[in-house]
């Protein structure tokens, strides 16, 4: 009955869990993020984005995939990945939750309602409305970085937990594990410390079995001369008297470059320049960004408890929701506006306008979709064909059937009200009690039998008949109770006869505007007009990467130090995947739609674990886990225990169950050996965890150890040990000495042993 631990169990009893991946969109690098994650039955969508044309073919491999969708994780706020959101719970039917975190929550809105806005500015946007949006974000469940968080349902034994990615405020890495799986899911994040962002905490993290990335697209160079260029490009345009262009985000990297002007213009005293935020949202923006500063950089959190100044105090920068309130800032402007690609917005209207005078620039900081206008401004045309949308009000036959239609609309709502009043009229009459009569009334009864029998059937309950009365209820707005028409030709004929034959210009406006043929409606009623125009392009294009992402080689760096058993690639173009390929065991780079199996090859088991043996065991944290170093045998499972097993002692293979093998202390009788028991039951010793020997020299000099690195890698600590790293295992060499035996013991205390 009694086996020893290193028995191997049949394969079909493993209980390695099923991970697959299937990319919906995003593998090339300039698609939106959306993929598919599956860990045995549950179903994870790892972002929503979509493409800021909104094209609705673009997520037709999605729409399938919605009822089996049991929950969302949202990386970044902006619409290359929750883009689609709104689309997918309002029209695709998408149910589940969609996990966040605050930031996250909060600037995703002003992304999709600042796009939304632009849309329907300029011509009839009905893909999805700002209802869809709040639908969407009421499904949204807000997290904290590190914060564990178990899924329920089919996901039940699944953890998420959101890292800081610093790419965005609230932008996450997403570490999801499941039993002894662990998968990162690691796009968009930046390895550099800007001023309102931390760096990403990815390198810190334990290795993973999976690790999900894209490649890099970033032409990044360094800060200090980023910031540079930039500064030269705008005041060398502002000082020639011309108007600087930057299309940039509604809520993302737009935050970086507000804080990096607002620092030039104060140190610079520049004051006699403008700079200007203009979007839909600009003001909810920087009110959102102002509540946020926990979730900033440590530089910001320290000025902040220092001074109690909020860095989003901009003392030169102007917030502007539309193109009569720019107008009204004299003289040479920096104007930050949406949309970065120039295909719809504020910064295609302004391109529109500055676009043939010599004097401007117009400044990208970020990489776009290959067919956006801003991408090919980077091709420095002469000239550019553009289709430009604008709206005009109706005018004769279209606006006759617009009133038309609006008068059908309020016919169709006001029979659909008759009816709901009809309807509860009719519920209250059957819902009154019918009462007894008392002898006293037996008269009242006799005069009523006359019209009892002559009331139609559905008024003849009650013990008086009647007619029904529909009492009318008083419709309230936020003015009050709202009048009728005839009460209002009403009051303004009694106030004619009270002031005589006189009567206010503005009253006589309104009664004359009445008689026209105009909508009700405050709007007036517009239609979208698209026309082509063929645009000089005299104004300068420049280009400096602020979008704040890793470039290649600390993609690699990063990719080397955590080490992953498997690796993903994503957004990318397959030769750049495959300078990838040594980088982990198993390197994929799967197309859109293809299913990627990445279950583990390794044999894991479930099984139970005895109350004796249990408590004798000595557990130790390491990481998430608790772990302890034990010796026992397997009694297996008799087949009497096979046939009816509880509920809790199964789980799943395919379709089977199995009861759980048991691990129990080794009896004394099993015992071969002729060691005594302190000895039989010892162990080699197991080290776990990792040293870094940089982070090893600091400690060493803490504790008063002359430390230097060699050339070939070694450090050298008092001229007499020398320890050096080859993968994960350290060698320590040097003559027998207290110096050694101290810096040995130094050693053992970095790694925890069983």
């Amino acid at each position: 009955d009694a086996l020893p631990i290193s028995c191997r169990y049949n394969r079909s009893t493993s209980m390695t869990a099923v991970i697959r991946f299937t990319p919906i969109l995003g593998m090339t690098g300039d698609s939106p993020f959306c993929y598919l994650l599956q860990i045995d039955e549950c179903t994870l969508l790892l972002d929503c984005g979509w493409t800021e044309n909104f094209n609705v073919a673009d997520l037709a491999s999605l729409v399938p995939l919605i009822p089996q969708i049991d929950a969302v994780l949202v990386s970044h706020p902006d619409i290359l990945h929750l883009g689609a959101l709104p689309y997918a719970v309002g029209t695709l039917g998408l149910k589940a939750p969609v996990y966040a975190t605050f930031p996250a929550y909060k600037m995703g809105q002003m992304f999709l309602y600042d796009a939304v806005d632009a849309r329907k500015r300029s011509e009839d946007f009905t893909t999805f409305s700002l209802d869809d949006v709040d639908a969407a974000f009421e499904q949204f469940i807000q997290l904290r970085y590190s914060q564990h968080m178990r899924l329920p349902g089919k996901g039940a034994g699944i953890t998420i937990t959101p890292f800081a990615a610093g790419h965005m405020v609230g932008g996450a890495i997403w570490r999801i594990a499941y039993e002894t799986e662990l998968v990162y899911y690691a796009v968009s994040y930046n390895h550099k410390r800007e001023r309102h962002l931390n760096d990403t905490v990815l390198k810190t993290l334990p290795r993973p079995t999976v690790m999900i990335t894209n490649l890099a697209k970033s032409r990044q160079t360094a800060p200090s001369k980023r910031d540079t260029e930039l500064y030269d490009i705008i005041v060398k345009t502002l000082r020639g008297n011309g108007n600087v262009l930057m299309p940039v985000d509604a809520a993302g990297r737009s935050l970086e470059l507000l804080m990096s002007l607002e620092s030039y213009w104060q140190t610079q005293k520049l004051g006699t320049y403008k700079i200007v935020f203009m979007h839909s949202v600009s003001y909810h923006t920087i009110e959102f960004a102002k509540a946020q500063i926990e979730w900033m950089s440590d530089s910001i959190l320290k000025t902040f408890e220092t001074t109690r100044e909020n860095p989003f105090m901009f003392r030169n920068i102007s917030l502007c929701h539309s193109l009569e309130e720019l107008d009204r800032i004299p003289g040479p402007k920096v104007v930050l506006t949406t949309s970065p690609s120039m295909d719809y917005g504020f910064s295609r209207e302004l391109f529109l306008r500055w676009a043939e005078d010599s004097k401007n620039t117009v400044l990208i900081t970020s990489n776009n979709s290959s067919n956006s206008l801003s991408e090919h401004l980077l091709t420095k045309p002469r000239a550019v064909k553009l289709e430009v949308r604008y709206k005009v009000p109706l005018e004769g036959a279209d606006l006759r059937a617009y009133l038309e239609q609006q008068r059908e609309n309020r016919e169709r709502e006001k029979e659909k009200e008759r009816e709901k009043e009809r309807a509860q009229s009719d519920v209250e009459m059957k819902s009154e009690p019918e009462q007894v009569p008392s002898m006293d009334e037996s008269e009242d009864e006799e005069e009523a039998e006359d019209y009892q029998e002559s009331a139609p059937k559905r008024f003849t309950r009650g013990r008086f008949k009647m007619f029904a009365f529909p009492e009318k209820r008083v419709q309230w707005d936020p003015y009050g109770e709202v009048l009728r028409e005839e009460e209002i030709s009403f009051w303004r004929s009694e106030y004619k006869k009270a002031i005589g034959d006189t009567v206010p210009a503005n009253i006589v406006a309104v009664e004359e505007k009445s008689t026209k043929q105009e909508p009700e409606d405050d709007v007036m009623p517009m239609k979208s007009v698209t026309e082509e125009r063929r645009v000089t392009v005299n104004c300068s294009i420049e280009f400096v990467d602020m979008q704040g992402l890793s470039d290649d080689r600390s993609i690699r760096k990063i990719i080397s130090h955590i080490q992953p058993r498997k690796l993903i690639l994503i957004h990318g173009s397959e030769d750049a995947a495959a300078s990838f390929k040594t980088m982990a065991r198993n390197v994929f780079f799967p197309k859109s739609g293809e299913s990627v199996d990445m279950t583990a090859d390794s044999h894991i088991h479930k099984v139970k674990v005895s109350d004796p043996l249990y408590s004798s065991l000595d557990f130790v944290d390491v990481d998430n886990y608790e772990i302890a170093y034990l010796t026992a045998t397997t009694v297996l499972p008799s087949q009497e225990d096979n046939d009816v097993t509880p509920a809790a002692d199964t789980f799943r293979t395919g379709t089977v169950a199995k009861s759980l093998p048991v691990l129990d202390m080794i009896k004394a009788d099993l015992m071969v050996t002729d060691e005594p028991d302190d000895l039989a039951h010892a162990h080699d010793s197991v080290m776990l965890g990792d040293v870094k020997l940089s982070d090893f020299k600091e400690f060493l000099t803490l504790k008063g150890f002359k430390a230097e690195f060699l050339a070939s890698g070694g450090l050298v600590v008092n001229d007499l040990v020398v320890l050096k790293k080859v993968g994960r295992e350290v060698s320590l060499e040097g003559a027998l000495s207290m110096d050694y035996y101290r810096i040995r013991d130094l050693l053992y205390q970095q790694f925890i042993i069983l």
